[in-house]
């Protein structure tokens, strides 16, 4: 880490920056007039993003502490002394002020929602709100690891086609920059013979060199398209995302109401009427159409709407889960069945994304191949051509 400083010397005013270790000199032998910190850009991040793993860490040491018989302000103070990440101090912070005050902890984590999720928040309002805070926080860590192990799952399936992606550039850049210079003499002479792959590895060369920076510029104005349309329209882009991209839409959709679902039991295992979960839960689901639905849904129960009929008259669910609504409805037993529903949306979902890893490692694979093939052809037939005509 350094510092700015603006200090006094000679009668007049002098300005440098110092890394941290010359701070204490300048502090002893100056008139200090400004001090600032500068952060290096791995110090930004550090400060301001955590893993999903130093999330799950932190519940779980806290968890630990609690296991303890200490008290929950007791827990932070010696998780404070014992951290050394600048954000989690800043939650810690914010939690024991919580305490400290009277507050309600869970207020106090929602300006921290973009660094560690939504879940903790709620799993804090419920601990709190029925004097289960220890519990919860245990079911807390549960649900993160299953978070963490769908979020790993969800990176293998992108890691393999990225690698290959990556590959692809470095071969077309070592192709464009090293290989063909070296061939175009050869392509010359060829004329009207040269073959088909040749001519199209060759226009594809010509086509990106001519229109480089305005590839580029497409590529950051879609970037600043996208940002926008997702700001200005994100209802009706939320709305496409759920219905309208083929498979990753019903992906989407297993991911939300696994989520939901997840929620819904464990507040009706803590005898939360299924309207009071519904409507609980609902803050956990950041698709803004879905959102939308739900408040319908949650009004419909309120006016005397069964949760199956409700459900049914927005078709938000599909057939197997609505008719299990209607089984929980005819036998008030929502808890059971709302567990069989999550424990339902959390296989489609694992299924959908290991069918998933099975279709796009082999496209993946086959477009990859495709493309060195077509290199190398491109590359040797010219050489195989000239052969002929020399004989």
């Amino acid at each position: 880490m350094k510092y700015k400083i603006i200090y006094q010397k000679d009668k007049h005013l002098d300005q440098i920056t110092i890394p941290k270790s010359d701070l204490q000199y300048y502090l002893d032998n100056y008139a200090i007039v400004e001090l600032k910190k500068i952060q290096s850009f791995k110090e930004y991040i550090a400060n301001r993003i955590l893993t999903l793993e130093q999330v799950i860490y932190l519940f779980s040491e806290l968890s630990l502490i609690l296991d303890s018989k200490v008290s929950l302000l007791e827990a932070i103070n010696i998780l404070i002394v014992g951290n050394k990440i600048p954000i989690l101090n800043d939650i810690l912070l914010a939690i024991q002020n919580s305490i400290t005050n009277g507050q309600p902890i869970y207020k106090s984590l929602y300006k921290f929602k973009n660094q560690i999720g939504i879940f903790p928040m709620l799993f804090f309002q419920i601990g709190e709100q029925n004097n289960t805070l220890h519990e919860n926080i245990k079911s807390l860590i549960k649900v993160l690891k299953i978070i963490q192990d769908i979020k790993s799952k969800i990176v293998n399936i992108l890691f393999y086609p990225m690698i290959l992606f990556v590959s692809i550039i470095i071969t077309f850049v070592f192709i464009f920059n090293f290989v063909l210079p070296r061939f175009s003499f050869l392509f010359e002479q060829l004329g009207d013979n040269i073959p088909l792959a040749t001519q199209m590895l060759l226009d594809f060369h010509s086509f990106l060199q001519s229109n480089w920076l305005l590839l580029i510029a497409f590529f950051i104005s879609f970037i600043f398209a996208t940002k926008y349309a997702f700001k200005k329209y994100p209802f009706q882009i939320s709305k496409i995302i759920f219905y309208n991209i083929p498979f990753i839409s019903k992906l989407y959709q297993q991911f939300l109401f696994y989520e939901l679902f997840l929620s819904l039991n464990i507040l009706l295992k803590i005898n939360y009427k299924f309207q009071d979960a519904l409507k609980s839960s609902k803050i956990i689901i950041t698709n803004q159409y879905l959102n939308y639905k739900l408040d319908f849904v949650i009004a419909d129960i309120k006016n005397g709407v069964s949760a199956y009929q409700a459900f049914q008259n927005y078709q938000l669910l599909d057939p197997l889960i609505t008719r299990l609504l209607y089984t929980a409805t005819k036998t008030d037993n929502y808890t059971s069945i709302s567990s069989k529903i999550e424990n339902i949306y959390y296989k489609h979902f694992t299924q959908s994304l290991d069918k998933m890893i099975r279709y796009i490692l082999p496209i993946s694979l086959t477009i990859a191949f495709s493309i060195i093939l077509w290199i190398i052809l491109a590359i040797m037939l010219p050489t195989l051509n000239m052969g002929i005509i020399l004989k």
